[in-house]
């Protein structure tokens, strides 16, 4: 159906990893990808019953930095001409490639702020074919996707600073227009306490999106 992110050669899916191992991508921008990700929820559905999705790892996230492959690698990598770098980072760490192509005929440069809001609009669109409510929780987002799903702020850590940095996180994403939004009361990453438990849900009991939700190998 011709649905995937391709690499700069704009004729094989680009190929990275995540938990199953080499995955391809969605491209949201391509004419049958919103039919292609509602046959996949269908399918899912039809094995467990659902109400809502948690959209996690949708920055979109990769455990190679680009590429996997150096085959899918061009001489010149777009990142060499970047006018700038947000935050002073390479982008392509832990991230698709930035060569990347999608059907719109733009790069991964330009296109990865977009891939949540793609990929929460099309789980939006199955929800309302349904005839069901929009429950969708993301982990990335772009202006305006409240008018789409809910997110949190995603992996926190289980301190006293995390805890404060959340309220002006919160109030940014209003600003943003995504009004439902959370952070992982106690914290996500580290051991949690009492004491700091106790406070983060004095104030969590506020948030618009209220969960706990902690890291596997943390405590309780």
């Amino acid at each position: 159906m011709s649905v995937f992110i391709n690499d700069f050669t704009m004729k094989t899916p680009v190929i990275g990893k995540v938990w199953p191992g080499d995955s391809v991508y969605p491209d949201f921008t391509a004419v049958n990808s919103t039919k292609w990700w509602g046959s996949n929820l269908d399918a899912l559905e039809a094995n467990i019953a659902f109400d809502g999705l948690w959209l996690d790892m949708n920055e979109a996230s990769n455990f190679c930095n680009g590429a996997c492959y150096a085959k899918q690698v061009p001489e010149m990598p777009v990142k060499y001409n970047a006018p700038y770098w947000p935050a002073g980072r390479d982008l392509s760490i832990k991230s698709i490639d930035l060569d990347a192509t999608h059907a719109n005929g733009r790069n991964q440069l330009e296109m990865h702020n977009l891939f949540a809001m793609g990929e929460v609009n099309a789980t939006h669109s199955w929800f309302m074919e349904k005839k069901k409510r929009t429950a969708i929780i993301s982990r990335s987002s772009f202006a305006g996707q409240g008018k789409f799903g809910s997110r949190w702020l995603g992996d926190n850590f289980s301190d006293i600073q995390n805890m404060a940095l959340s309220v002006p996180g919160i109030m940014s994403m209003n600003m943003f227009a995504i009004p439902v939004i959370g952070a992982d009361i106690c914290g996500f990453l580290g051991d949690t306490n009492p004491e700091l438990c106790a406070r983060w849900y004095k104030l969590g009991a506020f948030y618009p999106f209220a969960r706990n939700h902690n890291v596997i190998n943390a405590v309780d």
